[in-house]
């Protein structure tokens, strides 16, 4: 294997597109029910490139919706040069912006997503249906991945990277999604910072998977690292490098660094195939002090993974080290379609075992896929008749991919004292009863302090008399979101509070029985004063007096030389504080749960 840069980008040579008359055989209708290729939808004016649109289309709110499927585009590249020249026949067409037709030998059959994109779309069309939408869902809290899936040769790294000499060129129109995601990013933190007191920090990874063996591109000394998962960071790579980053320019040069070192080959269908799974990930932590003195904390990663293409041998002609790194990748695409299979059989109702840890590449993206994260598969598809099975692959396993449910939620954290925290739960109420449409004098029966409050919320989030606008619903949503973050803070406080009292309770018992101890021991020596004061005045002869006092020396010698665990006071002192002691460490322990 070797490490090349990539200089290509997509031929300019279109697909065909395929007759009104095949669209209205599988419709059974006069025509496409969605707007048709050349329509608004590559209007830079349309609204569908509007985050805030409220239209029938595919606007970015409904990308970003915090609990729904899995969003799946789909992007056909057009003819290679090769193709173009041995005059290839194209089997797939895209009629309507979420159609895709695939004809061969057979009845022509129809494939439909959240959006189709042709040969003609463009890198910038994809970045605003995508790649927008997603780094504003980042910039409010909430996780998101982004991967490119497809056979060897389909576009991925194109449409996730562009060429590698175009990267950090800001006017080049072949950028791929992530350094546009990139420049939209810190522009966007640019504006915030301008018109809020907020802070910003970001931080960037970018890792490999080549042959099952995890390694950092920032830093390539570090191979073979190790994937973990706990219950505070999720699933991580432990070691990994994390570079802080206060612009556009220092991530594109980081995302430049790991691309050089990144492993690349030729086959027989791709100059400059991937060999190995990409993941740049983006870490956004934002901080934000509000008026009343409240300090909310939003940290959220947006993960953008290109994936190695899967291959087949008779067409790649590859042998060695080329066949080798082949059979790891086709490895792990299937194990990640055993992953999307079982996922899409869970929401369906039936109960399956997700074997995330079959591969390096499922358990990295075990929350990407089946967790806390919105998340967007881009299917490439080849058009060239030679492709038709891997093409036909693609497309199914993006259809299950399609049927799996994600809850995304805003990662955020409010602190304060308590008084500013129930000033907070009283203003989202308020906000909450606003948004939802109902007054102000149902507040007891829509928030009680019951476990079944959130259901009560809920409903009112979904009542048909709430918001219209998906704008409003997303907004209702994280309101809720923060509004049980702030009770939860209010009920940590008041039983951190409970357990300080009980603490203090339980010092006063113990300093008590201390004293206690003391006054028995000084007790004890005054009657032992009072006892030979008594006997000398009883006219007791000196010689007794010796005779009584040496043996009382023998004795307290004795039991100076008797082992401290041996003597019967010790043992009982002993194991009153061992109570203690053990009753201290499951209080202060019940308090530390408490606070996490």
């Amino acid at each position: 294997s070797g490490r090349t840069p990539r200089k290509r980008g997509f031929a300019t040579i279109s697909t065909s597109t395929p007759s009104r008359q095949i669209n209205q055989l599988k419709r059974g209708t006069d025509g496409p029910s969605t707007p048709v290729r050349g329509g608004a939808l590559f209007n830079m004016s349309s609204p569908a490139f509007d985050p805030t649109a409220d239209g029938s289309g595919k606007d970015a709110a409904s990308v970003s919706d915090s609990s729904a499927n899995i969003k799946v585009f789909v992007r056909v590249r057009p003819a290679s040069e090769s193709e173009s020249t041995n005059s290839t026949e194209s089997v797939v067409s895209v009629p309507t912006t979420d159609t895709v037709v695939l004809t061969y030998a057979a009845e022509p059959k129809p494939f439909t997503f959240d959006y189709a994109a042709d040969g003609n779309t463009t890198q910038e069309e994809m970045f605003h249906m995508i790649g927008k939408p997603f780094t504003d869902s980042c910039l409010a809290g909430y996780n998101g991945s982004i991967f490119a899936y497809g056979q060897t040769g389909s576009g991925k790294t194109f449409t996730m990277q562009g060429p590698e000499t175009e990267m950090a060129k800001g006017g080049s129109a072949t950028r791929g999604l992530i350094p546009r995601a990139l420049e939209y990013l810190f522009d966007k933190i640019a504006q915030k910072r301008a018109s809020a007191k907020v802070q910003f920090q970001v931080q960037c990874s970018f890792l490999e998977i080549y042959k099952e063996r995890v390694t950092d591109l920032l830093d390539v000394s570090k191979v073979n690292l190790e994937v973990r998962e706990n219950n505070k960071d999720g699933v991580f790579v432990d070691g990994l490098t994390w570079i802080p980053a206060d612009s556009a320019t220092v991530c594109m040069g980081l995302l430049a660094k790991g691309v050089r070192n990144r492993h690349v080959g030729e086959t027989a269908m791709n100059k400059e195939s991937s060999r190995s799974h990409s993941l740049f990930t983006l870490k956004v932590d934002s901080t934000l002090t509000t008026s009343d003195g409240l300090t909310k904390h939003k940290s959220s990663l947006l993960n953008l993974v290109d994936l190695a293409g899967s291959e087949r041998q008779k067409s790649t002609n590859t042998t060695g080290d080329r066949l080798k790194e082949a059979s790891n990748i086709n490895q792990s695409l299937s194990v990640l379609g055993n992953v999307i299979m079982a996922l899409a059989d869970m929401s369906d109702g039936k109960a399956r075992y997700v074997r995330y840890r079959d591969s390096k590449l499922t358990f990295l993206l075990k929350d990407s896929l089946g967790g806390n994260s919105k998340t967007a598969i881009i299917a490439n598809l080849s058009p060239a008749d030679a492709s038709f099975q891997e093409t036909m692959s693609t497309l199914k396993f993006a259809q299950r991919a399609k049927l799996i449910k994600t809850r995304a939620i805003v990662n955020e954290d409010t602190d304060g004292s308590r008084e500013q925290l129930c000033l907070e739960i009283k203003r989202l109420k308020e906000q909450i009863l606003i948004l939802s449409g109902q007054s102000a004098s149902s507040s007891s029966t829509l928030f009680p302090s019951t476990p079944g409050a959130r259901e009560g919320i809920s409903a009112v989030a979904e009542s048909p008399g709430g918001p219209a606008s998906a704008a409003s619903r997303q907004r209702l949503r994280d309101l809720e979101n923060l509004l049980y973050q702030c009770l939860e803070k209010q009920r940590e406080a008041e039983t951190e509070t409970e357990k300080a009292k009980e603490l203090a309770a339980v010092c006063q018992v113990v300093a008590k029985r201390e004293e206690a101890g003391d006054l028995l021991l000084l007790q004890s020596l005054k009657m032992q004063l009072k006892l030979r004061t008594a006997a000398i005045r009883k006219g007791a002869s000196v010689d007794e007096q010796v005779e009584a006092l040496q043996a009382e020396v023998v004795e307290q010698r004795n039991a100076a030389q008797m082992p401290l665990s041996a003597q019967p006071e010790y043992r009982r002192v002993a194991l009153e504080n061992a109570e203690l002691h053990q009753q201290l460490a499951d209080w202060r322990g019940a308090d530390v749960d408490a606070r996490r």
